[in-house]
């Protein structure tokens, strides 16, 4: 099986700096596809964690935040 090559990150697209922090960007977060957990501080998904813990539909979460309605 062959193995997936991992992209490079691009600075400016894919992160940028803040406060000395390498801090991933919200078009980047979207290519992901879901909310990762780690309280990114530009996620896209920021409604998926509160809706997971009330037992809502995070596809619903997932589907505004790309669409941004």
């Amino acid at each position: 099986m062959r193995r997936r090559r991992k992209q490079k990150l691009v600075f400016g697209k894919d992160y940028v700096y803040e406060s000395g922090r390498c801090v991933l960007t919200r078009e980047y977060l979207l290519t992901l596809g879901e909310c990762c957990n780690n309280h990114c501080p530009q996620c896209p998904y920021k409604s998926d964690a509160n809706a997971s813990a009330s037992g809502g539909s995070t596809r619903a979460h997932q589907a505004t935040a790309r669409t941004g309605r």
